[in-house]
C-alpha cells in the first residue's frame, strides 16, 4: 500500500455523494503510523485500513489468528474498520481481539501486525527469514538481473540458473548483462540468496529487477484504488478502469 493518501477527486462523485467522499477524503490523510512497534505502543492517530481488506491482508490476518475464530475475527475487524481509524481503529481492535487471545498484549500485538502490514520495508530485505509471514514488504519478484557476465561464460548462464528453478525467459540486455525471469518468485529469491558465485566467477553481480518490483507495486496500488471508488458507488467507472488496467498488464506481460 502506497503511503501517498487516496483522491479519487471530485469528478468521480456526484453532489449527492459529496458530505460522504468529504468523510472518506478526510480519512484517508491519515494514513502513516510513524511508530515501528507493532505491539500498538505509541501509535499515533493516524492510520485506517481500506474496506474491504484487500486479498492478501485477510491471508496474513487468517495466519496470526486462531483458525476457528477466523471468520469472526475477519468480519469484526471489517465492521471496525469501515468506520474507524487512528487510535478509536487501534483501540476498538485491541477490544474486539481481546475475546480470543489470552490478555490484553496479545491482542495489542495482534492489531499492531494488522495496521502495520505492508506499510513500510522490512530492514532485512530478502535476507528476512519469515518472509512469506513478515508484517513488512521485500523488494522480491521474479526477474533477476545478473551483470558482468564474461563472454565466455554467456551460454553456460541458463543451465547454471535453471538449477534454482524453472525459467520462463533469458533475455540479454546487453552483451554482459542478462534478463532472467524464473516461474516462482521462490526461485528467484533462492538464487539471490546463494552466497556462492554465479558460474564461479566473483565479478559476476546479481540482483532483482527494481523496476518491475517498482510497476508491481504501482499495479497493485491502482488495483486497491479502483476497489475503493467501486465500493463508493461509481461502478461504471471502476469496470472501465479494471478492465483497462487488465489489458495494461496483459501487454506489459507480453514483453
Amino acid at each position: 500500500m502506497s503511503d501517498q493518501p487516496y483522491n479519487p477527486g471530485y469528478c468521480l462523485v456526484n453532489e449527492k455523494d459529496d458530505h460522504k467522499f468529504r468523510n472518506i477524503q478526510s480519512r484517508s490523510q491519515n494514513k502513516r503510523l510513524k511508530s515501528t512497534d507493532t505491539s500498538g505502543k505509541g501509535q499515533e492517530n493516524i492510520r485506517y485500513l481500506d474496506t474491504p481488506l484487500n486479498h492478501n491482508l485477510v491471508t496474513y490476518i487468517k495466519n496470526i489468528v486462531p483458525n476457528e475464530h477466523f471468520n469472526d475475527i475477519h468480519k469484526t475487524i471489517e465492521e471496525i474498520a469501515e468506520n474507524e481509524v487512528g487510535d478509536s481503529l487501534f483501540n476498538n481492535l485491541v477490544e474486539s481481539l481481546q475475546s480470543y487471545f489470552a490478555d490484553e498484549e496479545e491482542s495489542k500485538k495482534i492489531a499492531g501486525q494488522i495496521l502495520f502490514y505492508k506499510s513500510r520495508p522490512c530492514k532485512m530485505g530478502h535476507n528476512c527469514e519469515n518472509i512469506q509471514n513478515c508484517v513488512f514488504t521485500h523488494d522480491i519478484n521474479r526477474e533477476v538481473i545478473v551483470n558482468h557476465v564474461p563472454q565466455a561464460l554467456s551460454d553456460k548462464l541458463e543451465e547454471y540458473c535453471i538449477k534454482y528453478g524453472q525459467i520462463t525467459h533469458i533475455k540479454a540486455l546487453h552483451s554482459h548483462k542478462f534478463l532472467i525471469i524464473f516461474e516462482e518468485d521462490t526461485s528467484a529469491l533462492e538464487f539471490i540468496r546463494d552466497r556462492n558465485p554465479v558460474l564461479n566467477d566473483n565479478s559476476i553481480k546479481k540482483f532483482f529487477n527494481k523496476k518491475r518490483v517498482n510497476l508491481n507495486n504501482i499495479l497493485n496500488e491502482h488495483e486497491l484504488l479502483i476497489q475503493n471508488i467501486f465500493d463508493h458507488g461509481n461502478k461504471k467507472t471502476a469496470l472501465k478502469l479494471r478492465e483497462n488496467l487488465k489489458k495494461l498488464k496483459e501487454m506489459i506481460h507480453e514483453q
